[in-house]
């Protein structure tokens, strides 16, 4: 019986990641944006802890193959957010310079590694200025 209990229990994680990932039907391209050789996958989750939000960007990164790929979650009254990179972008972007640069300028807290950063700022009604902040620091005014 417990085992049966824990498939059920990881059935329902997967399922609840891949639709966190919008890896269901209808969801494609439409969160990713592409200028000068490089992808910006960006996307807005419900995820439950800082772990969720780290599996379901793995999974969008294997969707984009090569690119930056965003992930945002409101956690307990805040806005957690992600960035991971692809390994070929690693030569152009640096994951955790890109978070530092976006933190400094909404008065959020963040930083990491090159593929990886995570952050957050106390104000989730924030999301699209942190967004249009990524785009010009990963695009400049290209986009």
């Amino acid at each position: 019986m417990r085992e049966h209990v824990k498939e059920q229990e990881r059935k329902i994680k997967d399922l609840k990641l891949s639709l966190m990932a919008g890896s269901g039907p209808g969801d494609g391209d439409e969160d990713i944006i592409e200028s000068n050789g490089v992808r910006l996958l960006i996307k807005n989750i419900n995820a439950d802890n800082p772990s969720q939000m780290r599996e379901a960007g793995d999974r969008l990164k294997q969707r984009i193959k090569s690119g930056i790929v965003f992930v945002a979650s409101p956690m307990k009254n805040k806005l957690t957010f992600i960035i991971m990179l692809t390994d070929d972008m690693v030569q152009r972007f640096d994951a955790g310079m890109l978070m530092k640069r976006i933190c400094s300028k909404v008065k959020g807290r963040g930083g990491g590694k090159k593929l990886f950063a995570q952050g957050g700022v106390d104000d989730p009604s924030i999301m699209g200025k942190v967004v249009e902040i990524l785009k010009q620091e990963v695009f400049g005014g290209t986009i």
